[in-house]
């Protein structure tokens, strides 16, 4: 039984309810590519990833462009951090 069924009128394959998406990988020059299905593309204004590993997977996130979505979040360095930081600055 096919995964996924041939449209009879164009040939073209069309997807399966229960099939999981799937991307090409490929070589260009001595890079390995991956082709992306539509919906998995990342914005256009991303022009880096990071890249990391999570057992046998291959795992990429947007770079940030800039620090505004850390100030955003409304995250803080502790007062720790900050006095440590500040008898470092000190200390030189």
């Amino acid at each position: 039984m096919s995964c996924s069924a041939k449209h009879s009128d164009t040939g073209q394959h069309r997807k399966t309810p229960n099939r999981r998406p799937t991307a090409r990988v490929g070589r260009n020059n001595r890079s390995q590519t991956v082709t992306l299905p539509l919906e998995f593309r990342f914005n256009k204004n991303v022009r880096e990833v990071y890249i990391r590993r999570e057992g046998a997977s291959v795992v990429l996130t947007p770079r940030p462009m800039d620090w505004s979505g850390f100030f955003a979040s409304g995250l803080k360095a502790s007062s720790a951090f900050m006095a440590d930081a500040c008898d470092q600055a000190g200390a030189g």
